[in-house]
């Protein structure tokens, strides 16, 4: 009964939902006890002390002297031994960190047991009882260095093996969604030991923090209420588990049986901050000629708040709580090109990217072509009145830019004048708007922790961390976007000990973050009545009307106008239990944990694209005519979506769930050789919709559309309502190819193959050094499983519809009669969605139906070497093969480059379903990569005021796709996978590779002052007294960066309604990294260098031209020859510094001044070109312009940054 009232007591603490506790965050305590001789001592009492808590946990030695302390919480602890005929010993305090095994071996001396004996050193550096891959950051480490925006990923990479770069989609901070932090602040998005960058989780006191769909954190915890945290990976223990590359384990500060407590305040502004030389001038900021402003943006940035732990009951019950908080703003400046006043009048003739522009009116069909008229003006510029049949006279005048004002379409002009912004920027060739408005970003976060011990036997605690972040992003001069998000992470645990050898325990918790997508939430000042009064319908039920242009932004945005909510979260529900049993010297463990993860998407919006091709020349290259802001004053968009957060009105709502079961063995088979085993089983089950909406496939190697249902749907004369099949699709010639799947849910599969043997040794040759191995089958079934279900669920709707969707206004439309503006297609009704004809011009990233999660070979050989009982150093071998991984491209374009001329009908025979779209982004699991380090550290415990970690990784991780969906191979990342079919021609170093990587990490407290060695009293102490200096100093290679080409030059695309996107690759024609004309390049710019008018480079290695552009040709009817990430952008070298100065107040009591400097020495780290600057060519034969130019800063680099600081320590 007793043992019921406490689970209730312990389930109304920790609530019946919960986060997983994928990993270990305890650590464990084990050692020998031997007599003078050497010789073991069974029987011995040992006692494990809590040195704020004061509790206190028993063991017995065995007979072979050994003694195992698991399931310890980090903290501070000394060890207590007596036996009969031998004097007690008392250790010296030392640290148990995160998943950390500590050994503490105690030799006894003769005498009696109420004599003790003091040992001196605390626990040995060196791991002696485990296998894995991973640096303890302590504590005042983690309180002292100095981090810009006080976000823990920064010291992430402090641990060998973890490189900065990353490629991502969650690579940077920004929106609620995402990773939230102080935008421009420190943060990392690394790889762990070569793996992909999203194959990692985040752990809080062993309780997932987690968005498993990024993966993501969900809270920042508070710097001050962090135990410690270590970087774990290549973990030999069978508990973890759920992400390939590791885990990030972080433990809260608990309270102890005094009272401590902090508050702070950091405050950063523009005044503090070194200029960007990538800033942009504006006329405001600037005089004529002026390259660089003077003075960085108006900037603000506090941070601050308050923590304070202790007992609410003296060894019994305790308490840690506090509160943290910023508040940032700056203008990001950003530039665009927005619509002009002359342009929205109709005008284009000063348009910087200006083409000829054609009246859709006009269209007419000769022979199999459709051809149209341009708009004509007469001689003084204005344009020539139109007919009936709102046509010019093409006898009459010149063509020119204009569009005569009777065939403007008021309502769209209207809405043009009212949401788009004013240009505010001049002297710029290609924007004329630069975002001025401060963005601002604000955070509230409040943590508490409640410990209890009813008992030896039984233990809890609990912990509530909220994070509540705003968002808001200006938009031209009265719009703008923004977002909030309550991010929560709660749990807690129970610990059972039955017997000393047999303990039970069990953690529960919840992570999520509910809210709305800053990114996607656009709102004018002008609000929705005008939209009304322009003519507009829907606008309340969709909440407004959004216009999407081509070329233009509405000044920082790709979307003029208003739309409704876009609400996200991605909630973890999740328990875990484990049993541990002591057996002899053998430490058995096994456990398992449930986690359920949903997805909801909830949108409401109206959205019309507007392009070039209702006023481009059919028969004309797209891209040499037409414009999309004159489209758009016709009134004829080209496409148009819509969603409501209804049945088959857009919504995402799935859910999915995992399961694992594992077993291991930690055994001390001698005393200096420790052998672990372990089993690890994953099953991830089959995700499926929550409101009814069909799950649909496309698989291209069987050529079918696989629809998931029991039963086929009727056709829509008969049901009314999606889904339906179309009843046009009865004489479809591929009707055969859809197909039943016989039940609702089917794709992606549940994955039953994930088993995960390991095996880890460590061999401690003699007291200073030990011999660490270890090798292990790890699986990724967690990261990206929500994100790339949802894609294959949003890009395989057919049968089903989404709200409405389709194109409109091709040019067949304008000679039969079905033209429709906007206001005609909204007026059509949308209120019964239905399905496309058919289903063969999807668009998206659909998975193989079959697609399942990646695995790793893991294997790693390490030695550890203690210098000094404070001391050590290591060096490692880790390497890893790995399978199974995302492999994106375009499988339904043709298997082989064809030389031009060749007939579709040839091309078309070389495509999987040659009757569908040739764009498709389409994922199979066939990639592969593989990785080969040396990881090495040399690190100092602290001691007499000084700790230092150095850590050294020479690495190398090859791959043929870094990452998920073909978007996230980093810089120039389009062309990665040049041909689908033939992987060898994308292998190549991964985008996130980086083959050198130094850190250097230090805190240290000046022998100066009260308790130090100098200036220990009187006036020079209070001046001299009590500094304090810290820094992490990081150097590494550059990022690597590809090339690409656009347009289908190896005519990939045959009849497919849409063509490929970009994936050609340049050809290398000459030493790209030599300046000057390049005579075997045919471009005639490449005969002249920059400065001569050509486009050849007059220096490499420059920001104008990290490289030189006419070193590569453009193919034609063949892929590029250029290998894939050849090339490197810069090195990378950045220290942080931080000086404290400590006034004592009273005993434990401190005021601390702290100055903090953020690329100290103000070194201009570049960026790798930007994708916009890796692109060749123009067309298929023009060299674009800014070709190899840089123009930012490398991620997670700023110019030099200052920050202030005050403490109160108590």
């Amino acid at each position: 009964m007793l043992l019921i009232n406490r689970t209730v007591v312990l389930m109304v603490l920790i609530g019946v939902a919960a986060s997983v506790a994928l990993a270990q965050a305890n650590g464990k305590v084990t050692g020998t006890v031997t007599d003078p001789n050497g010789a073991a001592v069974p029987g011995a009492s040992v006692k494990l002390i809590n040195q704020a808590t004061k509790i206190e946990v028993d063991a017995t030695t065995n007979e072979d002297g050994y003694f195992n302390f698991v399931n310890v919480n980090p903290a501070m602890y000394t060890l207590r031994v007596e036996v009969t005929g031998f004097k007690g010993v008392q250790s010296a305090p030392f640290d148990v960190g995160v998943s950390e095994a500590v050994t503490q071996n105690i030799a006894l001396t003769l005498g009696a047991v109420s004599e003790t004996v003091e040992i001196l050193a605390g626990a040995e550096l060196i791991q002696q009882a485990s296998s894995d891959l991973g640096t303890v950051i302590p504590e005042k480490v983690v309180q002292d260095l100095p981090l810009n925006g006080r976000n823990f990923t920064q010291l992430l990479t402090l641990t060998p093996g973890v490189t900065p770069v990353s490629t991502s989609q969650n690579r940077n901070v920004g929106g609620v969604e995402g990773n939230v932090g102080i935008p421009g602040s420190g943060f990392s998005d690394p790889s762990f030991h070569g793996q992909e960058n999203r194959s990692k989780l985040y752990f809080y006191d062993g309780i997932i923090n987690t968005n498993v769909r990024g993966p993501t954190y969900i809270v920042i915890p508070n710097i001050d209420l962090v135990q410690e945290f270590k970087v774990v990976g290549h973990d030999s223990r069978a508990d973890y588990g759920g992400a390939a590359g590791g885990v990030v384990n972080m433990v809260s500060k608990s309270g102890g049986n005094e009272f401590h407590g902090s508050a702070f305040e950091y405050v950063r502004n523009d005044a503090f901050d070194a200029r960007n030389p990538f800033d942009v001038c504006t006329t405001a900021r600037c005089k004529p000629g002026q390259g660089v402003p003077d003075k960085p943006l108006p900037f603000r940035q506090n941070q601050f708040g308050a923590t304070l732990t202790g007992p609410i009951f003296r060894n019994r019950t305790f308490f840690s709580v506090g509160y943290d908080g910023w508040r940032y703003s700056q203008p990001t400046l950003a530039l665009s090109y927005v619509p002009t006043i002359a342009e929205i009048n109709g005008d284009f003739t000063n348009t910087p990217f200006r083409r000829r522009i054609y009246n859709p009116y006009s269209t007419r069909q000769v022979g199999n072509n459709f051809v149209r008229d341009e708009f004509r003006c007469d001689a003084s510029g204005t344009p020539l009145p139109v007919n009936s049949l709102k046509q010019q006279d093409q006898t009459m005048g010149a063509p020119c830019f204009k569009i005569p004002q009777a065939l403007i379409f008021a309502p769209m002009q209207n809405f043009f004048k009212t949401y788009a912004p004013v240009p505010n920027l001049s002297g710029d060739p290609t924007n004329n708007f630069a975002q001025s408005r401060s963005s601002t970003n604000n955070s509230n976060s409040f943590q508490i922790r409640i410990d209890h011990r009813f008992s030896e036997s039984d233990s809890i605690f609990f912990r509530y961390t909220q994070q509540n972040v705003t968002v808001f992003n200006p938009i031209g001069n009265e719009g703008s976007t923004a977002g909030s998000g309550k991010g929560r992470n709660y749990g807690g645990a129970w610990t059972h000990t039955f017997t000393p050898n047999l303990l039970f325990d069990i953690r529960a918790g919840y992570a999520g973050r509910p809210g709305v997508d800053s990114s996607q939430q656009n709102q004018h000042e002008a609000g929705l009545d005008p939209l009304s009064q322009f003519g507009f319908l829907d606008v309340d039920k969709y909440s407004g009307l959004l216009v999407t242009l081509q070329n233009w932004t509405a000044g920082g945005n790709n979307n003029f106008g208003i739309r409704g909510t876009a609400l996200r979260e991605n909630p973890n529900w999740s328990v875990t239990p484990s049993v541990t049993w002591l057996k002899g010297n053998h430490s058995f463990k096994a456990g398992g944990w449930y986690i359920e993860a949903k997805r909801v998407q909830l949108n409401t919006f109206q959205t019309y694209v507007f392009n070039d091709e209702q006023t481009r020349l059919p028969t004309a290259a797209t891209g040499t005519s037409g414009l999309s802001l004159a489209s758009a004053l016709l009134g004829f968009p080209n496409n148009f979506n819509a969603q409501l957060p209804v049945l088959h009105g857009g919504p995402v709502q799935f859910k999915y769930a995992s399961w694992a079961a594992f077993i291991q063995d930690e055994w001390r088979v001698r005393r200096n050789f420790s052998l672990t085993l372990g089993l690890r089983y994953d099953y991830l089950t089959q995700p499926k919709t929550t409101d009814g909406r069909l799950w649909n496939s496309l698989d291209l190697e069987n050529q079918r559309w696989t629809i998931g249902a029991t039963e086929m749907p009727q056709f829509c004369s008969v049901a009314k309502a999606a889904p339906c099949i179309p009843d046009a699709f009865k004489t479809d010639p591929h009707f055969n190819n859809v197909v039943l799947a016989g039940a609702k849910f089917f794709a992606p599969p549940p994955i039953k193959d994930n088993f995960g043997p390991r095996v880890g040794i460590a061999w401690t040759l003699n007291p200073k050094t030990v011999l660490r191995a270890g090798y292990g089958l790890y699986w990724d079934p967690l990261p990206a499983r929500s994100q790339y279900a949802q894609n294959d669920l949003e890009a395989t709707v057919w049968p089903d519809a989404t709200a409405f969707s389709g194109n409109a206004n091709a040019s067949a439309n304008f000679t039969n009669g079905t033209a429709f503006n906007i206001v005609q297609l909204q007026g059509q009704g949308f209120a019964t969605p239905l399905p496309t004809t058919n289903p063969w011009s999807l668009g998206g990233f659909p998975n193989n139906p079959n697609y399942k999660d990646p695995y790793s070979q893991q294997w790693h050989v390490e030695v550890q070497r203690e210098l000094t009982p404070t001391s050590m150093v290591s060096v490692a071998y880790v390497g890893s093969k790995n399978g199974r991984l995302p492999y994106a491209g375009f499988a339904n374009a043709a298997r082989q480059a064809s030389p031009n001329g060749t007939p579709n009908s040839v091309i078309d025979a070389l495509r999987l379903m040659p009757w569908v779209s040739a764009g498709i982004t389409y994922t199979t699991n066939i990639g592969y990569s593989n990785y080969n380090a040396l990881e090495s550290k040399f690190q100092r415990r602290f001691a007499k005021g000084l700790s230092t970690l150095i850590s050294y990784t020479w690495s190398k991780s090859i791959d043929v796709s870094s990452g998920y969906f073909n978007v996230e191979n980093g810089p120039g990342g389009g062309s990665t996978i040049q041909n689908y079919f033939d992987p060898s021609t994308a292998r190549g170093v991964s985008s996130y590779d980086i083959p050198h990587f130094l850190s250097w990490a230090t805190v240290y407290e000046l022998p100066t002052g009260k308790g130090k060695r100098w200036f220990r009293s009187g006036p020079a102490s209070w001046l001299l007294g009590n500094w304090q200096t810290n820094f992490i100093m990081q150097a590494r290679s550059g990022a690597p960066f590809n090339l690409q080409v656009t347009g289908d030059l190896a005519n990939l695309r045959g009849s497919a309604p849409t063509a490929p996107g970009t994936y050609l690759r340049p050809n290398l024609i000459a030493d790209p990294f030599v300046a000057g004309p390049v005579a075997a390049n045919p471009d005639p710019a490449c005969q002249k260098t920059i400065s001569q008018g050509g486009k050849a480079a007059d220096a490499v290695n420059t920001i104008g031209s990290w490289f030189n552009p006419c070193a590569f040709g453009i193919p034609s009817g063949s892929f590029g020859n250029l290998g894939r990430n050849v090339f490197r952008g810069k090195a990378v070298f950045n220290t942080d510094l931080s000086l404290f100065k400590s006034f004592p107040i009273r005993e434990d009591w401190q005021l601390q001044f702290r100055m903090e400097a953020f690329n100290v020495f103000n070194i201009q780290n570049w960026d790798t070109p930007a994708n916009a600057n890796l692109t060749l060519n123009t067309n298929a034969t023009t060299l674009a312009t800014n070709v190899g130019r840089i123009s930012s800063l490398a991620a997670g680099t700023n110019p030099r940054q200052l920050q202030f600081g005050i403490r109160l320590n108590f």
